[in-house]
C-alpha cells in the first residue's frame, strides 16, 4: 500500500512463512492463520498517521530449501565471490538479502525513497529502508546486476522478487522448478 505523508512514503508487505520456520526471532507452530497474505488492519505509518489498508498485498514465500517442497523455487549464484542460496519468489515486488551477508561482507547500503513495513503471520513487523544497490550476482561466469533491501532474515540468503525476474526476463518453469535468465548480451542462461 502506497500513502504519501509529506516526504515520507510507506509501502506495505506480507511474508508467509511455514510454521514451523524461525523469522524474526519467533518460532512457535501457527494454528489458525486466517489473514495469510494480508496486511494487519489498522496500521499506523512511519508519521504515526491512520490509514487504510486494502486487499491487496506483496507476499514472499520464504521457506526452508527442501528440493522435494512443490512451492520452493530455490538456486545457488555467486555474490561478491560466495556462494548464496536464493528463493525464487515471483509473489514479491521486491528482492531482499540477508542482514548477516550484508554486514559479514561490509557492504555499501544506501537509504530508500520510501518505507517497507514487512510483516509475517505471525504479527510481527519490521520496517525496511535500506538497499545494496546494483550488486554483481554472478551465474555461469555471468553478471546478472541486482538491488537487494535488507530484511532480518535466516532461512535463505536472498528472496528474488519481481523486480529482479522482471529486470532479466526471467521465465518461472514452476512444474521444474527452474528459472530462464536473459543477460544483458541477449543470451539465455
Amino acid at each position: 500500500m502506497w500513502e504519501n505523508a509529506g516526504a515520507s512514503t510507506t509501502i506495505e508487505f506480507v511474508i508467509n512463512v511455514d510454521p514451523e520456520i524461525i523469522l524474526f526471532g519467533i518460532a512457535q507452530r501457527l494454528s489458525n492463520v486466517t489473514a495469510r497474505g494480508r496486511p494487519p488492519k489498522n496500521t499506523r505509518n512511519v508519521s504515526g498517521s491512520q490509514r487504510e489498508t486494502t486487499d491487496t498485498a506483496v507476499r514472499s514465500e520464504a521457506r526452508t530449501p527442501e528440493a522435494s517442497s512443490p512451492d520452493v523455487i530455490i538456486g545457488t549464484f555467486t555474490l561478491f565471490d560466495i556462494d548464496v542460496i536464493a528463493l525464487i519468489d515471483p509473489g514479491s515486488t521486491h528482492s531482499y538479502v540477508c542482514v548477516n551477508l550484508v554486514s559479514s561482507k561490509t557492504l555499501h547500503m544506501e537509504s530508500t525513497e520510501f518505507v517497507i513495513r514487512v510483516s509475517n503471520p505471525l504479527g510481527k513487523c519490521v520496517l525496511v529502508d535500506k538497499m545494496c544497490k546494483n550488486c554483481p550476482l554472478m551465474f555461469r561466469d555471468v553478471c546478472f546486476p541486482v538491488n537487494l533491501m535488507l530484511l532480518p532474515f535466516n532461512e535463505f540468503d536472498i528472496i528474488f522478487g519481481m523486480d529482479w525476474l522482471t529486470l532479466h526476463n526471467a521465465i518461472v518453469n514452476c512444474k521444474r522448478k527452474s528459472i530462464e535468465l536473459k543477460s544483458q548480451n541477449g543470451e539465455l542462461f
